[in-house]
């Protein structure tokens, strides 16, 4: 069952490079995920089957039998499309600058980890795997905060920069959702306070290597992911999927 949960986050993934080839050079944010959609050309259309008929036996194989073959091949695929995927958008767009792929950063990691341990005649190689995917996950999170302060450095607290962004997407939501945002776009202490917040819970991120305390980040990382979503309407199913799936693989 935990397997097929992360499963999902590879599904997810997959899923994410198809529908940014699927809405090429569209506000996908702010246009939503299907509204965002253009039908794809015969060539487009057949890469795009071939592709994810390759990409279901493989995550299915990974997940039934923890193939690193099949991981590979999934790795390989992932790689190859998402550089079809960032060839259709502009050098300005979020899509090429660059994109997060957490399913993918972990199974690298779990790899390399299960790999060592085999090498090291280790009894539980997975189990040694799963642990360095944690590590991996962790580090992804406070990279985030480091190149933040790398970027804005102490004005990354001020919160005006957020309270733009909510204020900005408080007209693009019905109620009560539009008043929600325009109440916290309206806030300087609000939006200084969730800046400062989501800032720390990156910056920490490393923690979650500690197996004890992966239920408390995860919680919290659950919490700053909902607000993103409410307040920005920036969904990040996956990375909220993957904290979870990571927890309960290496907790049990």
């Amino acid at each position: 069952m935990t397997m097929a949960l992360f499963g999902v986050c590879m599904l997810l993934s997959w899923g994410m490079t198809v529908s940014h080839l699927l809405s090429r050079g569209a506000s996908i944010y702010t246009d939503g995920p299907f509204r965002a959609f253009r039908r794809p050309g015969v060539p487009r259309a057949v890469a795009l089957l071939g592709g994810t008929l390759v990409m279901l036996g493989a995550i299915a194989s990974f997940v039934l039998w923890q193939s690193s073959v099949a991981a590979v091949i999934f790795l390989v695929v992932l790689g190859l499309y998402r550089q079809w995927e960032r060839s259709q958008w502009p050098g300005d767009i979020v899509v090429n600058l660059g994109k997060y792929v957490p399913t993918a950063t972990v199974l690298v990691a779990f790899l390399l980890g299960r790999w060592v341990a085999m090498a090291l005649s280790v009894e539980d190689p997975d189990h040694l795997g799963w642990q360095a995917a944690c590590g991996a996950m962790g580090a992804t999170f406070t990279l985030a905060a480091l190149s933040k302060w790398k970027e804005a450095g102490a004005a990354w607290f001020r919160g005006t920069g957020l309270q733009l962004l909510i204020s900005e997407r408080a007209w693009l939501v019905p109620e009560p959702v539009r008043g929600l945002r325009a109440a916290f776009g309206a806030s300087p202490r609000l939006c200084t306070a969730m800046s400062i917040g989501a800032f720390g819970l990156e910056a920490f991120g490393f923690l979650f290597g500690v197996p004890q305390l992966r239920w408390v980040f995860f919680g919290l990382a659950a919490t700053m992911l909902l607000g993103f979503w409410i307040l920005l309407g920036y969904w990040e199913i996956e990375w909220g999927l993957v904290v979870l799936a990571l927890t309960l693989l290496s907790t049990t």
